[in-house]
């Protein structure tokens, strides 16, 4: 056999080696829905197909390290040692390197946030002795929690030929980390962390832009496509999402925005409500309260987005008025035409819910007779929606298109129609 062909046979087999993500086969596109109190499948596709679950990896090493802190083999301030294996890890990553430590509690919120493959190894490393042994035990607690297709060889979901998991399984170790941690869950609702004075986003959009979402993690490699797995809790009933394959981020989020809005629809939760579509910002900045990455139109030939039975005139008139609303008379009613609400957004606390719609309300003359309302959410870290109440439909379009101009986020919003 010739030199020039031993080159070549060894650079075929390369190419069609799944170690190599450019080489790497069509992502299997995937979803799975279910609900966590009933165990009900909502939606599925595919659920059961084998593909590679990139950072989603990353839950089932927090798993393991939550375990590790329940059982007080580590506390939050405990320092976890950088390893040269460590330091060579693929971004996404912290840039850690030998020799340098980094506490539990940065190395959760870096993990959630960031994604980081260098943070994974050092978890690893330190609850399982090598990356290798931890992966073990990953794929132990995978089958003891019912994860019947899912076998991990690595902490962080970078890619490797024999990782593989399916839809299905991902779902359930998302409800299995929710049931078993429930109050080391929040940490999934981080949106953004700060380490060395750096800003680390989540790579969840959806968290505070679909109501309800509260959790949990994304994913990517080119073998897998984009990934995420959602929690998402709207009037007392969670249910745990899971898209897989999606061809670009934003293609992902649709979906997934999809298939809460379909799913909820299946529980008879709410009535008739268009998802919103998601639009990139050309103006991606840290995600903070003013910038948010996407911004939601308001839907034109569909109905309003509405939440069946959410607010009553009587719950405006009393949150806005106190004690005077007992002396109005009866003759003094909100018209049923003006029974629309516009949502601006959901923030961490009541204060800065205030603030930026007072700050609307100032700014923009058509707001000057509409009432501000805050409400807060019902999911485990409250957000407080902030919103004008007391529009008709054509004004409360007009008012979301004059506020997308401004890249502020706009929910036409139809509020119960009872009256007293």
């Amino acid at each position: 056999m010739s030199y020039r062909l031993v080159i070549c046979l060894w650079g075929f087999s390369f190419f069609l080696s799944p170690r190599g993500e450019s080489r790497s086969p069509k992502p299997v596109s995937a979803y799975y829905v279910v609900d966590y109190k009933s165990g009900k499948v909502l939606m599925n596709h595919q659920e059961n197909r084998l593909t590679y679950p990139a950072s989603l990896t990353k839950v089932m090493t927090l798993y393991l390290l939550f375990e590790a802190l329940e059982g007080r083999r580590l506390h939050l301030s405990s320092r976890l040692r950088v390893s040269y294996r460590a330091q060579i890890q693929k971004p996404s990553k912290l840039g850690l390197r030998k020799g340098q430590t980094i506490t539990v509690k940065e190395a959760i919120y870096s993990l959630v946030t960031k994604s980081a493959n260098d943070v994974a190894v050092v978890v690893a490393e330190t609850l399982g002795g090598s990356e290798q042994n931890f992966a073990r035990l990953m794929t132990r607690k995978a089958r003891a929690l019912g994860m019947k297709n899912t076998t991990f060889y690595n902490a962080s979901g970078l890619p490797h030929a024999r990782q593989r998991t399916t839809a299905k399984d991902m779902a359930l170790m998302g409800k299995a980390i929710f049931e078993r941690f429930p109050r080391s869950f929040h940490y999934f609702n981080t949106r953004l962390f700060l380490y060395k004075g750096l800003k680390m986003r989540n790579h969840n959009a959806l968290l505070g832009k679909v109501p309800g979402v509260d959790g949990l993690k994304t994913g990517y490699i080119r073998a897998s496509g984009f990934n995420l797995i959602t929690s998402t809790l709207r009037e007392g009933r969670r249910v745990f999402a899971v898209v897989l394959g999606g061809k670009t981020s934003l293609a992902r989020d649709r979906k997934m925005i999809h298939l809460i809005h379909n799913s909820f629809q299946n529980l008879k939760t709410f009535g008739m409500m268009p998802y919103p579509r998601l639009r990139p910002n050309p103006k991606k900045q840290w995600l903070t309260r003013r910038e948010p990455l996407f911004r939601i139109p308001v839907p034109r030939s569909k109905p309003c987005f509405r939440e069946q039975g959410e607010t009553t005139i009587q719950d405006i008139l009393s949150e806005h008025l106190g004690d005077f609303s007992s002396r109005i008379p009866n003759e003094m009613k909100l018209k049923s035409e003006t029974q629309w609400a516009l949502q601006i957004g959901a923030f961490h606390t009541k204060e800065l819910a205030h603030t930026e719609a007072l700050q609307l309300k100032n700014k923009i003359p058509l707001l000057r007779k509409t009432f501000i309302q805050i409400s807060p959410t019902k999911s485990k870290t409250p957000l407080y929606r902030s919103r004008f109440v007391g529009v008709t439909r054509t004004r409360g379009q007009k008012i979301c298109r004059t506020l997308m101009n401004l890249k502020k986020n706009c929910l036409l919003i139809q509020v119960s129609p009872h009256s007293t």
